[in-house]
């Protein structure tokens, strides 16, 4: 999971604690560094939150050491022995690495490879993150693109091998697996019994219950022009998952052109697909983090046609030429904050 370069890794959703105070019932918020991210894990009235939140950080540590694709962070993950060995031999995993694989093709198929678990190399190719980032050759891209392939990664569910068919191929769980992460935490919290909690993983939010005072918690969706403090708007969130893709948070300029972190498959380059920002939310992470991440690549049109086709999962789409779309009930409880933007609902 090279999460500093990942997929759908932009999720600048700003969880809004403002009205949160001193007078607030026994408010505990702790931050740390995991999943190449600053993750917030905030409870409120409970007995106990400190012990279940550093419990939620040691599961989150347990699927990093598992599905990290960073090798100069991790140098024994399942995910890096999987691309060490790629053209070579399928490499047994656990059965919850296997299962994230298997959910990222899944995704994969039902995008139409506008999510692609295999796009790592392009990461690498373009230094997308790093000092170094820059527009590669042509040439280059077009090499790289013969790696990028889900439908060349085989799974064996009998003795739960994956194996990349290609040498060259690599797999990146992080458009994917930090929302299997912040579910996992959020399962942890419930078991310990909290009934009001906000987990914000780099972005990816789940929202437990209410805020002690039964009123929802209220989530400021970033403004496209990634200015800290603007927002899209306000969304009123509980018990679910919001999570957010968009080209304002990685990126470089040159020769006047900016070169945002989200590819195209399909192209090798950027997407150029007109939108600048795509929350989705829905019930589980892991699916609204793989879905923002297609539907930002796949366009208004088709994106709306896809999320308008899975039940219980709902949009906020901004386009580049200043219209925010809204699907399913979002209307009810998205708030406009962004004047220069039209909403169509």
């Amino acid at each position: 999971m090279q999460y500093p370069r990942a997929v759908a890794a932009l999720l600048v959703i700003l969880v809004l604690l403002a009205a949160c105070g001193r007078s607030d019932p026994e408010r505990v918020r702790e931050t740390a560094f995991l999943l190449g991210t600053a993750v917030t894990i905030t409870v409120q009235d409970h007995r106990g939150a400190g012990e279940a939140i550093q419990r939620a950080f040691d599961r989150t540590r347990e699927i990093q050491d598992k599905m990290s694709a960073n090798d100069t962070a991790y140098d024994t993950t399942e995910i890096i022995r999987v691309n060490r060995y790629a053209g070579n031999r399928p490499v047994a995993v656990s059965e919850e690495t296997f299962f994230v694989v298997l959910e990222a093709l899944r995704f994969a198929e039902l995008t139409g490879g506008a999510f692609d678990p295999t796009v790592l190399p392009l990461f690498r190719l373009w230094g997308m993150g790093t000092e170094d980032a820059a527009v590669p050759p042509i040439e280059e891209i077009l090499e790289v693109l013969e790696f990028v392939d889900y439908e060349a990664v085989e799974l064996d569910p009998e003795q739960r091998t994956v194996y990349l068919t290609r040498p060259g191929m690599a797999l990146d769980l992080g458009g994917i697996a930090k929302g299997y992460a912040v579910n996992e935490a959020g399962r942890v919290l419930r078991e310990a019994g909290v009934r009001h909690a906000i987990l914000d993983y780099g972005g990816d939010i789940v929202t437990i219950g209410t805020r002690p005072d039964d009123t929802p918690w209220r989530i400021g969706v970033q403004h496209p022009n990634g200015r800290r403090g603007q927002f899209l708007g306000i969304l009123e969130s509980t018990d679910e998952s919001v999570v957010s893709s968009g080209a304002y948070e990685r990126y470089f300029t040159q020769n006047g052109t900016r070169y945002h972190h989200i590819f195209d498959p399909e192209t090798g380059y950027p997407s150029l697909a007109g939108l600048t920002s795509v929350t989705v939310v829905g019930a589980d992470a892991a699916t609204t983090d793989a879905l923002s991440t297609a539907i930002f690549v796949m366009g208004l049109e088709e994106g709306l046609e896809l999320i308008e086709s899975i039940p219980g999962y709902e949009a906020i789409i901004a386009t580049g030429d200043g219209r925010i779309y809204l699907t399913g009930d979002l209307a009810s409880r998205f708030q406009r904050r962004a004047d220069e933007y039209e909403l169509v609902e």
